[in-house]
Formats: C-alpha cells, sequence, structure tokens
C-alpha cells in the first residue's frame, strides 16, 4: 500500500472520530443533566409527600410531573446518543474494510449509510434535548409564576 493511500485511508477514519468526539461529550452533559433531574425529582417527592393540600402542593406534583417527563427524554435522547456513538464506530471500521477489499463499492454504500444513520440518530437526539429543554423553561416559569403570586398575595 502506497503512503498517500494510507493517509487519504486514515483521514476518511478520522471524519468519524470527530464526530465521536461531539458524541461523547452530548452523552457526558445529558447524563449530568439527567443525574441532576432524577435528584430533584426525589427532592420534589419528599416536599410533596410533606406539603398540605393546596397550591404549594400543587405545584410541586406538577414540577414533580414535569421532571419525570424530562428524565425519560433525556434518556431516550441517550440512547439515540450511544446508538450514534456505536454507529459511527462501525463506520470508521468499515472505512477501513472498504480501504482493504478490493471492491470497494459495498463497503463504501454501508459507510455511506452509517454516516447518514449515526447522522439520523444524533439530530433526533438533539431534538430531544430541546424539547427536554423547553419542559425545563417551562417549569421554572411555573415556579416563578407561583412566587410571584405569593408575594402579590402578600402584599
Amino acid at each position: 500500500m502506497r503512503t498517500e493511500t494510507a493517509l487519504s485511508i486514515l483521514s476518511a477514519m478520522i471524519t468519524p472520530a470527530i464526530l465521536m468526539l461531539a458524541c461523547s461529550s452530548l452523552i457526558m452533559t445529558t447524563s449530568s443533566r439527567l443525574g441532576r433531574i432524577l435528584e430533584r425529582a426525589r427532592r420534589l417527592s419528599e416536599e410533596a409527600e410533606v406539603a398540605p393540600a393546596g397550591k404549594k402542593r400543587d405545584l410541586l406534583f406538577s414540577m414533580l410531573l414535569k421532571s419525570t417527563r424530562r428524565a425519560k427524554l433525556l434518556q431516550r435522547s441517550m440512547v439515540l446518543l450511544y446508538l450514534g456513538l456505536g454507529t459511527l464506530m462501525l463506520t470508521s471500521i468499515a472505512i477501513g474494510v472498504a480501504a482493504m477489499s478490493g471492491d470497494g463499492r459495498m463497503p463504501a454504500a454501508l459507510v455511506t449509510a452509517g454516516g447518514m444513520l449515526a447522522v439520523g440518530f444524533l439530530l433526533t437526539s438533539s431534538a430531544l434535548l430541546i424539547l427536554e429543554s423547553r419542559i425545563a423553561l417551562a417549569s421554572v416559569d411555573a415556579e416563578m409564576d407561583y412566587v410571584r403570586n405569593l408575594i402579590h398575595d402578600r402584599a
């Protein structure tokens, strides 16, 4: 194998590696968000158990439901991110196989399909993360409305 060919193959294999790095960063960030939401859900649950019936308890229950929905979205997003990461790894391997084989047509099609599938997983995961962040904002808005009304009623 000539040096130019080897460098070309190596360059082609690095492209998915860059996407793998970005995907891994998203996995770590999403995992951290999920952990924080689970801790918040536990605190909200404990507060709701002892809160007397009324507006405060209703707010806690609403926030607990939103936290549960957020956790489910983040979990689904992480599954898609892991699938994307795995698909990118397989794509990188397929690039090497395509380079090593004499007839690169089938592996080339596999590489293209793998890359497109991985990007599809990442795109879908991103949509779920956007949806989760909108629910987080709605939860904060509801909490601020409650505090605003509480202050207004006491004034």
